[in-house]
């Protein structure tokens, strides 16, 4: 009975541990491509769209992690729900991340403010994010990099370079006579 009871914990625990994983990648997804996304609904309002249509707009070809969240976003809008209610599928889908954003648009709306404004400084500051975590990973790579030279460089260095050179010095010894 304990290997089985031990059998199904450690599947228990390697499904939660593999669903936190696929969350954590989807979530880091999310934020990558925030920036585009606020990219795309600049464009769409600055084109014209009210806020509302430029979620139904953008529900028809969103950029790949945003699919299903603007579609429900656009679904809830042709139901007739409020855009401030609506924008809580985008809330539902990806958390924290565009957080930011659904509190704008909402301001926005319920304020009367104007939206492009906003989402430029939204953009910029996505872009701004966007380039922060491209440089750090820039920094890390070195270190990275640094286990492949070590493991792999220095092995091959020493076989060139170091072993002729320890032959060398023994055959002299051999050649020395007591």
């Amino acid at each position: 009975m304990t290997p089985f009871l031990a059998a199904a914990v450690a599947v228990v625990l390697a499904r939660w541990w593999r669903g936190r994983r696929v969350a954590a990648a989807q979530l880091e997804l999310a934020r990558a491509a925030l920036p585009e996304l606020l990219e795309l609904l600049v464009v769409v309002v600055r084109a014209g769209l009210t806020p509302p249509l430029a979620f139904v707009e953008l529900g028809r070809s969103p950029p790949p992690p945003y699919g299903p969240a603007l579609r429900a976003v656009a679904d809830r809008l042709e139901r007739g729900e409020r855009f401030a209610t609506a924008l809580q599928a985008l809330t539902e889908h990806h958390g924290t991340v565009v957080e930011t954003l659904v509190t704008t648009l909402v301001h926005a709306e319920r304020h009367g403010e104007p939206l492009g404004p906003m989402l430029d400084r939204l953009a910029s500051e996505g872009r701004l994010e966007r380039r922060r975590q491209a440089e750090l990973r820039a920094r890390r790579l070195p270190v990275q990099l640094s286990i492949p030279l070590v493991c792999c460089t220095l092995p091959a260095f020493v076989v060139l370079a170091i072993v002729p050179m320890l032959a060398g010095t023994f055959s002299s010894f051999r050649d020395l006579q007591p």
